[in-house]
């Protein structure tokens, strides 16, 4: 295969009785690589990244829905008992994602608040942070540098204010928890999906007296009714969920059973597991006609 420059930029490549012309352009037009400070760079396990990643990025706002600060990953830095908690935060308005890593790392230097990591550098974050043990990472004003032996990768921030996910938190009451068999929860999850509707997966949940009773209905197929044996001796509930948010929940939770917190029929659901202390997640219910 052959490569020779022509006029104006043109670039001409022969390979055997094949021909092609692609277009160039100017060397000085390049876009110049992004300058940094080697100084604010600490050392990062490519696990913990990964893990904080695969367990929030299935709640960030697609550019579908027109939701220009969570299309974002919000990524803060605690210091807690004198250790570093990278702490990541997602939402699409409807639902909640968290997930907290301790790192054996030093602490980032000059980074006190948070940062909104736009949803393909948080892709790109999670290629390079599953090909390295471990990587040089920095927080700038504007971007994020990684860096490991053989290549470099800048991603400029988002900015924007995050919601205030904290007096979420606080709002969400965490008596009458239901210990539920992830498992068994999840299957089911599978079964009634099937049978809602493609765009808002609506299924009915209803708790009492250590059962767990699951209904959905589709215009066309027909519907589904599935019961699972729980822990939970609260008042009867009954509320809507989107199925599919729960399911994305569960297959990334570590652990074979979950505890879930629902104090009335139009409070949201807090789903944690003792297996996977770092994860918190928060499923808004929905009105079912």
């Amino acid at each position: 295969m052959n490569f020779k420059e022509g006029e104006k930029n043109w670039i001409n490549i022969t390979a055997g009785s094949s021909t092609y012309k692609l277009a160039g352009m100017v060397t000085e037009e390049f876009p110049q690589f992004e300058q940094y400070n080697e100084e604010d760079l600490v050392e990062i396990q490519g696990e913990v990244v990964c893990d904080l990643i695969d367990k929030t990025m299935f709640s960030i706002a697609t550019e579908k829905e027109n939701m220009y600060n969570l299309n974002a990953a919000l990524f803060q830095q605690l210091i807690e008992d004198e250790k570093t908690v990278f702490r990541m935060v997602t939402s699409d308005g409807h639902r909640l994602s968290i997930m907290r890593r301790e790192t054996e790392g030093a602490p980032l230097p000059n980074f006190d608040k948070f940062i909104l990591i736009p949803r393909r550098g948080i892709q790109q974050i999670r290629k390079f942070g599953e090909e390295q043990d471990t990587f040089q990472f920095g927080v700038e004003k504007k971007k994020i540098v990684l860096k490991s032996d053989d290549s470099i990768l800048v991603i400029r921030l988002m900015e924007g204010e995050f919601p205030d996910f904290e007096n979420i938190l606080n709002f969400i009451s965490k008596e009458d928890n239901i210990l539920i068999n992830k498992i068994l929860f999840l299957e089911s999850l599978k079964r009634i999906n099937l049978f809602t509707e493609d765009i808002f997966h609506a299924i009915k949940f209803e708790l009492d007296n250590n059962q767990l009773v699951l209904t959905s209905e589709h215009a066309d197929f027909g519907s589904a009714r599935d019961e699972i044996a729980i822990e939970y001796t609260g008042e009867k509930l009954s509320m809507g969920f989107n199925c599919r948010y729960f399911m994305e929940a569960l297959q990334v939770m570590e652990g074979e059973s979950i505890q879930a917190s629902i104090s009335s029929n139009e409070s949201p659901c807090l789903i944690t597991s003792e297996d996977d202390e770092g994860f918190l997640g928060i499923i808004m219910p929905m009105k079912l006609s």
